[in-house]
């Protein structure tokens, strides 16, 4: 009997399309021990490290705590990414929260609260000329009741205080024009001692 028609069946093992079926079935067991392999070696290493860690701990006289980080473990490119979008989104966020925090702090309380409200009141004497008038009248004739001091001095306290207001700075020079003022009248005082120590 002629056995040369069974190179043509679907089975046969000299036929191409079964061959490459061995050889891919082959390849895929080389490429599975190759796996097992590699994942045997980072077993052992893991171990390897968690060894090292109780031995580390026990010479630290620590108690060793066996923790479940690689469920948390991100994949490697994906790990720096995050890592510093994570920090970034932190930082803007704490930046905010600091922000509104101390600005819900500052509006609070009450000593700035004063503050504001004191500025506030300057601005709007500041804006009236009629009103820094009346101030000033008011300062300069506290300065003369508090002194005692003759008519002609009193004359020249009021010339400079008259003339440093028509310079446009009368708000802030009222408070610079009294240390002036109280210091000028004590070095009056002085040279008026002086002179009587003298005589």
């Amino acid at each position: 009997m002629n056995k040369g028609f069974l190179s043509k069946k679907s089975f046969h093992p000299a036929k191409l399309s079964n061959q490459k079926k061995v050889w891919e079935a082959e390849r895929r067991k080389e490429e599975e021990r190759h796996q097992i392999e590699v994942l045997k070696k980072e077993r052992l290493e893991e171990l390897e490290r968690e060894e090292e860690a109780k031995r580390n701990c026990l010479l630290k006289g620590e108690k060793y705590v066996e923790r479940l980080n690689w469920m948390y473990e991100a994949p490697i490119g994906f790990e720096e990414q995050a890592k510093e979008e994570v920090v970034r989104k932190e930082d803007k966020e704490e930046k905010q929260n600091d922000k509104e925090e101390s600005q819900k702090k500052i509006s609070r309380d009450p000593i700035v609260m004063a503050q504001e409200r004191r500025k506030e009141e300057i601005q709007k004497i500041m804006k009236n000329p009629m009103k820094l008038r009346e101030i000033e009248e008011k300062e300069i004739k506290r300065l003369i009741n508090r002194w005692d001091i003759d008519k002609t001095q009193r004359e020249n306290i009021q010339k400079k205080i008259w003339i440093t207001s028509e310079k446009g700075k009368v708000g802030e020079e009222i408070i610079r024009k009294h240390d002036e003022l109280f210091k000028w009248w004590r070095e009056m005082k002085r040279e008026q001692r002086m002179t009587r120590n003298n005589n």
